[in-house]
């Protein structure tokens, strides 16, 4: 079985999908020979419809607060404001779009 947090390598998501496709096998027959998921190979194959690739997607987490003409606003600020605290910056920068919060 995979763990959580492994990444499989691209050359076995490629043995998987070469094996699927050449008829070796099921989804369940293709897991267990190369000792992944069934929900794994299942999820490669849908991955490769949608996408058209089966390379490794990006971990999940946050998007990135501050973008663009924020983040260029927001480091204008602090070079501007170096010994600003954040109570005094979230009362400053356009009117709180960063979203810090006020106490």
């Amino acid at each position: 079985m995979v763990l959580l947090d492994m990444t499989i390598s691209s050359d076995l998501r490629k043995r998987i999908i070469e094996s699927y496709d050449s008829g070796e096998g099921n989804r369940k027959e293709i897991a267990i020979r190369f000792k992944v998921s069934e929900d794994f190979v299942k999820k490669l194959l849908k991955q490769r419809k949608k996408l058209g690739h089966i390379n490794s997607l990006p971990r999940g987490g946050s998007k990135p607060k501050f973008q663009g003409e924020l983040l260029q606003e927001l480091k204008e600020y602090v070079e501007n404001h170096p010994d600003a605290t954040l109570y005094k910056s979230s009362l400053n920068i356009s009117h709180n779009k960063f979203g810090f919060m006020r106490f």
